[in-house]
């Protein structure tokens, strides 16, 4: 089976429709694969095996159970330089998302998708002069 040479995205977000929603801009948009999941576990095993160039993750209120995900990634050497961006919704959590270890905090509701696409590509632009 051959690889890929597009980028993958992994998006970690409990609510189907934004997990939906998200993986269409990222396609559209990027031209990237995404990986999709609302479960930590899932998402972790998805790192270990397909190696995302990205990660974003949302982050709703007081549930910041997929946090878990950023703090586990950056806890490991062979994940730690994955960069991980979280969504935070109206802004509840964003220090929580910091002390994670996620590299970069945006607030949604979005008025249109240019932030979240200037810090996607930001992130996969530096990724394509590292990748081997």
């Amino acid at each position: 089976m051959a690889s890929s040479l597009r980028q993958l995205v992994l998006v970690v977000e409990r609510d189907r429709g934004i997990r939906d929603l998200t993986r269409m801009v990222l396609e559209e948009e990027f031209g990237v694969d995404v990986a999709s999941t609302g479960a930590v576990d899932e998402a972790l095993r998805l790192v270990q095996a397909r190696k995302p160039n990205l990660v974003l993750i949302g982050v709703r209120g007081a549930d910041v159970g997929c946090l878990e995900v950023a703090r586990r990634l950056k806890a490991d050497p062979a994940s730690t330089s994955i960069p991980v961006l979280a969504l935070v919704h109206w802004g509840e959590g964003q220090h929580e998302a910091l002390e994670a270890g996620c590299d970069a905090v945006l607030v949604r509701p979005f008025d249109d998708v240019g932030r979240l696409a200037a810090e996607v590509r930001r992130y996969l632009m530096g990724k394509m002069g590292n990748d081997k």
